[in-house]
C-alpha cells in the first residue's frame, strides 16, 4: 500500500467503494425486474421496435455499470491485499488527489497517460479501411 496513504485515507476510500458497489447493484436489480416485468402485447412492428430498441439501451447502460463493478471489485481487493495506491503497471505509488477523485484508479496517471494514447492509435476512424481498399 502507498505509505502516504493513511488508514483514515483507506477507509474513506473504501467506503466511497462500497457506496458505489451498493448503488450500482440495486440499478441492476431494478432494471432486470423491469426488463422482466414488460408485458409482451402484440402490436404493430413500430411499438416493438421501440421496445426492443429500450430494451437494448437499458442493457447498454447496464453493461457500462457492470464494467464499473468489475473496477470497484478490484478496487476493494487491492485494499485488502492492502496494494491500494499503489499502479498495477509500474508499482509506483498513486496520487492520493487521483485516488479521491477515481476510488476506482489502478494506473497512475503516467501509465494511464500511455493506455489512452495507444488505445487512440489502435482505434479505427470511420471511412480508415476504405483508405486501403
Amino acid at each position: 500500500m502507498a505509505p502516504e496513504l493513511g488508514e483514515a485515507f483507506i477507509a474513506a476510500r473504501r467506503e466511497e467503494l462500497l457506496e458505489i458497489k451498493r448503488e450500482l447493484s440495486g440499478r441492476s436489480r431494478d432494471a432486470l425486474h423491469q426488463i422482466m416485468a414488460q408485458e409482451r402485447e402484440v402490436g404493430d412492428s413500430v411499438d416493438n421496435s421501440t421496445e426492443e430498441r429500450g430494451t437494448s439501451t437499458m442493457l447498454r447502460f447496464k453493461g457500462r455499470e457492470r464494467a464499473t463493478l468489475y473496477l470497484v471489485e478490484r478496487a476493494l481487493e487491492r485494499i485488502e491485499d492492502e496494494e491500494y495506491g499503489e499502479c498495477v503497471e509500474c508499482g509506483v505509488d498513486i496520487n492520493p488527489r487521483r485516488l479521491q477523485v477515481n476510488p476506482m484508479a489502478e494506473l497512475c496517471i503516467d501509465c494511464q497517460g500511455e493506455l489512452e494514447k495507444r488505445q487512440k492509435q489502435n482505434a479505427v476512424r470511420p471511412g480508415m479501411l476504405d483508405e486501403y481498399m
